[in-house]
């Protein structure tokens, strides 16, 4: 097993500010390119949060001035034949758990049409919302759901129009942060996104997106 002595990613945001848009881009890009190959082998990781993304470098003064990370702990990967599955194992974490999700576990229901990659989305989301605000959209589980059963209840987006981070990156957190899944982009069109391309990913194109 690999050892990566600067820990998780949720562990440094506990005793740092928020991260610069600059280094939330080089983050999320390189998530995005290991959840894009995940989900290209029919796999859904179902559990994004900084605690499952490892830091295998980070700025520091003097030294790298950009950040390595790794997508880490698949214990809750399910293997999809297709997009919509039913959910039958743990929901995730809340404060990052897709709201679809949560309305499927308090209303008991089994019914296969739940789309797992979106739900990654969301996930990957709210991880880079509270990349630059220090938390979450939302905070807990009855946040998320009275957001989805109530329509008119606009987004909590103040924190982030906040921060100084550009048009571009609210509109990417926002695509991502849809509240219909079918409405969000896939890990392939969000790498896309003009916000990830503008900036530089920080680490080698050979370099592995997985923690071991």
């Amino acid at each position: 097993m690999e050892y990566l002595p600067e820990g998780d990613l949720g562990a440094y945001l506990r005793e740092s500010p928020p991260l610069s848009e600059n280094e939330a881009a080089q983050i999320s890009s390189q998530v995005l390119e290991g959840l894009a190959i995940t989900h290209r082998e029919k796999y859904a990781h179902r559990n994004i949060k900084p605690e499952n993304i490892l830091v295998h470098q980070r700025p520091v003064p003097g030294g790298p001035r950009s950040w390595w990370v790794k997508l880490t702990n698949f214990g809750l990967t399910k293997i999809l034949m297709r997009a919509a599955v039913s959910a039958t194992t743990a929901m995730g974490t809340p404060g990052y758990v897709a709201p679809e999700v949560l309305n499927q576990v308090v209303q008991d229901s089994d019914a296969p049409d739940l789309d797992h990659f979106a739900t990654d989305i969301w996930s990957l989301g709210a991880t880079v919302f509270h990349i630059l605000t220090g938390t979450s959209p939302l905070k807990g589980c009855f946040d998320i759901f009275q957001y989805l059963q109530s329509p008119n209840t606009l987004f909590p987006y103040a924190n982030l129009g906040q921060q100084p981070v550009s048009r571009q990156e609210q509109e990417f957190v926002r695509a991502l942060l849809e509240r219909k899944p079918e409405q969000r982009p896939d890990s392939e069109a969000a790498r896309s996104h003009a916000w990830v391309l503008s900036t530089p990913r920080g680490l080698s194109p050979t370099a592995s997106k997985f923690g071991s």
